[in-house]
């Protein structure tokens, strides 16, 4: 496969909830092998976007198209699941289906290898984090979806994201990262969609990041980033 294949095509999406508008007119491609850094303040809509990429929330106008038979991996900004439940790391591995080969090694890489007996509550948030995201990507995913992944673990872990990051994308997996930390999304990505409800600005981070809609819209917030 070549790394320019198109694998999903947005196309003048809308999208509304509970009658509020959402999403305006936003229309970009997403390839394969490529990392897109999906950016923005917070109600700017990316997480619903993502939903509806996964075919979550349907659009209210325009079409979203798979061009290619594709199979996601997704960390969300949080887990839906009561994390209180009385069950251990290695059973939800198996509800999961996340007991693979694959999953198994970055268990091991991310420092739960010990912890397959261990209930789930008794997990740090760090470590709750890096074992869903060991459940995202054990099924080997084309398109990787990864929501504010750096939230609550700890400088080590933030290493080993990172490299795992690398390994999936010299196997030319396509990488979609929501992230406040601009320093590391201008690192990783290829591009950057900069969306506040529509899409302000999109291409290459050093270009999106010098243009007047990304300062504008970033000025007064709280995205991290530095000149050097």
């Amino acid at each position: 496969m070549k790394k320019s294949e198109t694998l999903v095509e947005l196309s003048g999406v809308d999208i509304s909830l509970g009658g509020k508008s959402i999403i305006q007119d936003v229309s970009f491609d997403i390839h394969r092998g490529e990392t897109i850094g999906l950016v923005g303040p917070n109600g700017g809509g990316k997480t619903t976007l993502i939903k509806a990429i996964l075919g979550l929330v349907q659009p209210t106008k325009g079409k979203i198209t798979f061009l290619s038979k594709v199979q996601f991996g997704y960390l969300p900004q949080k887990t839906t699941l009561p994390l209180e439940f009385p069950i251990t790391v290695e059973e939800i591995l198996a509800i999961y289906q996340a007991n693979t080969d694959k999953g198994n090694t970055l268990l091991q890489k991310l420092g739960l290898g010990n912890k397959k007996r261990q209930q789930l509550k008794k997990l740090s948030g760090g470590e709750t984090q890096k074992l869903f995201l060991v459940i995202a990507l054990a099924s080997d995913p084309d398109i990787i979806i990864l929501d504010e992944p750096t939230s609550n673990i700890d400088t080590q872990a933030d290493r080993d994201l990172q490299e795992i990051i690398e390994e999936e994308k010299i196997q030319n997996k396509t990488i979609i990262i929501i992230s406040h930390d601009i320093d590391t999304v201008a690192r990783q990505a290829d591009q950057i969609v900069c969306l506040n409800q529509t899409v302000c600005c999109r291409g290459k981070p050093n270009l999106v990041m010098r243009s007047k809609e990304f300062q504008n819209l970033f000025h007064d917030t709280h995205y991290h980033h530095s000149h050097e």
